[in-house]
């Protein structure tokens, strides 16, 4: 009975671990496209690069802990190298295209903003913003000013 619950244990974990590979190549394909679309350059190609190998090393540490039990045993990293060809051979050259076009989307859209926020500071120049504030940023205390005046008004006759 203790062997069919342990081989069972171990079947599961191996399931789990094609799916953390499978998992490990999408989250590639995903910043694959980011590196082609989204940070053309050295420095954005690094930066890609850096934050994939963080992000895989910490699910890594996570799976290992939390899954395996803190145990890393063969099967386990060949399970996971399974999931990643299986990712790549089977489903990456269907789901690239698509990853590349929402990645082409995202820096339209970025692009679209920034030229929106750029025009609104053409915009705006300095006299048109004070002519804003003076509408909409009254002073809640505008009577204030008049009792003053009028104070001082009423000051100054009776000095006369």
């Amino acid at each position: 009975m203790m062997t069919a619950d342990i081989n069972r244990e171990q079947l599961i974990l191996l399931a789990q671990c094609v799916l953390f590979g499978v998992g490990a190549g999408l989250c590639y394909d995903v910043f694959r496209a980011a590196r082609r679309v989204l940070c053309p350059g050295r420095a954005g190609e690094t930066a890609c690069d850096a934050l994939f190998c963080v992000l895989m090393l910490a699910a890594a540490f996570r799976f290992a802990i939390v899954n395996a039990a803190g145990q890393w045993r063969l099967f386990v990293l060949l399970g996971a190298c399974v999931g990643g060809a299986l990712w790549q051979g089977c489903l990456s050259t269907a789901a690239l295209p698509l990853f590349l076009g929402a990645a082409a989307a995202l820096r339209a859209a970025a692009h679209r903003a920034g030229r929106g926020i750029q025009w609104c500071f053409q915009w705006a120049s300095a006299e048109k913003i004070r002519e804003i504030r003076k509408k909409v940023c009254k002073t809640p205390f505008h009577f204030s000013r008049k009792r003053y005046k009028i104070k001082s008004k009423s000051v100054q006759r009776q000095e006369r």
